[in-house]
């Protein structure tokens, strides 16, 4: 696969909207769709990852091709995508275990994987890489269709206005690109290296929770100086993730609104609530955090990258958290170690913001954790408190 620019009339549209990192997730993105009332005058661009981390990949990516047999939509390759199509067709011994060994890893973390699901549909059982090799002629043969889309898919699509890409681009220039698309579909936290751009840059890839330090939301992000807008929701990086769709004017301009969809189970708020804003916001980037004082429920601890001390239910911490709690334990009982040492320990405390959510009586809500002081709760993209009252749906 190489890199491949393609230009878009998106004029002849009402409505540009954009939709990234699917992810396998079927139902979110038919939902999204529905939702926005996509139509055949709308004009619809998916940005990639299609595919892995939810339970519907192959049925996900197949929707995308049906949908792309229509001239008012357009996909481009994820570096997801583009990896597996490597992966599929390499004679490397080491990407091909590679991909066998991260596919166990999906299995394991989401019940499902391409790999699999293809073999579902041939009847194959795979238990080791040996197998897998042998497998690996039929698999390419009997997906040719679906490989095909994934490696005839362009790198970026540019409009007068706009230039779609799954990762980021050194620059507006789109003439002197490299031919391994790679660095343009992988990109991390692309938006905090400073670029800025004369046309909008929509991208996905990085999610939009991660750029954030005021609120924990996964609402599309726009980095008004830089001219980027940021769509990827986080669906099947973490539970509580959407797909995006985020809609803009074929003319250029801010976004007018957006779409998203979840998994999360739901309840229905039985008492209003005022807001309060967070005022700590961790993400997987600002992680690390080093325990003050342990409890049976709830913690503290100190964020580490910005000193502020905060309170959070136990259920959200991970690393060595057994390790500094059981030394914290007997320390307070007289039984510790004098010898043990955990300095080194490392304390991580799930993406997390402790502001209050803004909830009126009869709203819905996404229910991420129920503590004894209320519940961790999701509404339009935010993810906060709420205290109140409220049944399950």
């Amino acid at each position: 696969m190489k890199t491949r620019v393609e230009h878009l009339d998106l004029s002849a549209g009402e409505r540009v909207m954009v939709v990234s990192d699917i992810h396998g997730n079927l139902r979110a993105f038919n939902a999204v769709l529905e939702k926005s009332g996509f139509c055949e005058d709308d004009i619809l661009i998916i940005e990639g990852d299609f595919i892995e981390r939810c339970k519907e990949n192959l049925a996900t990516l197949r929707r995308v091709m049906e949908l792309c047999e229509k001239p008012n939509v357009h996909a481009l390759t994820g570096n997801v995508d583009c990896d597996r199509w490597r992966c599929f067709h390499t004679d490397d011994e080491g990407m091909i275990a590679r991909l066998w060994q991260t596919s166990l890893d999906l299995m394991d973390w989401h019940g499902s994987c391409i790999l699999f699901e293809m073999c579902g549909e041939l009847g194959i059982t795979l238990t080791n890489l040996d197998q897998f090799k042998a497998a690996l002629p039929l698999i390419r043969e009997k997906f040719r269709p679906e490989f095909d889309f994934i490696r005839n898919l362009p790198t970026v699509y540019e409009s007068e206005h706009y230039i779609f890409v799954h990762g980021g681009l050194p620059s507006d220039d789109l003439t002197n690109l490299g031919e391994n698309p790679m660095p343009y579909l992988k990109n991390d936290a692309f938006i905090d290296k400073g670029i800025c751009f004369d046309r909008w840059l929509v991208l996905g890839h990085w999610p939009c929770s991660l750029y954030r330090t005021d609120s924990y939301s996964f609402e599309p992000y726009v980095a008004w100086d830089q001219h980027i807008i940021a769509n990827d929701g986080g669906c099947g990086v973490k539970a509580e993730g959407q797909v995006n769709l985020t809609v803009l004017a074929p003319e250029g301009g801010k976004p007018l609104c957006h779409y998203s969809e979840d998994d999360l189970p739901k309840v229905r708020a039985l008492d209003p609530q005022e807001p309060a804003a967070d005022t700590v916001v961790v993400s997987w980037v600002t992680r690390h955090v080093e325990p003050v004082e342990v409890g049976e429920e709830f913690s503290v601890v100190r964020h580490k990258k910005t000193g502020k001390v905060f309170r959070v239910p136990n259920g959200m911490f991970y690393g060595d958290w057994e390790l500094i709690r059981n030394n914290d334990y007997l320390r307070k009982t007289g039984r510790a170690d004098e010898t043990a040492d955990d300095s080194a320990a490392e304390l991580c405390c799930r993406d997390y913001g402790d502001g209050v959510l803004e909830v009126e009586s009869g709203d819905e809500l996404g229910l991420l954790l129920e503590t004894s002081e209320g519940i961790l709760a999701k509404k339009n993209s935010r993810v906060g408190w709420y205290r109140g009252r409220y049944e399950k749906l």
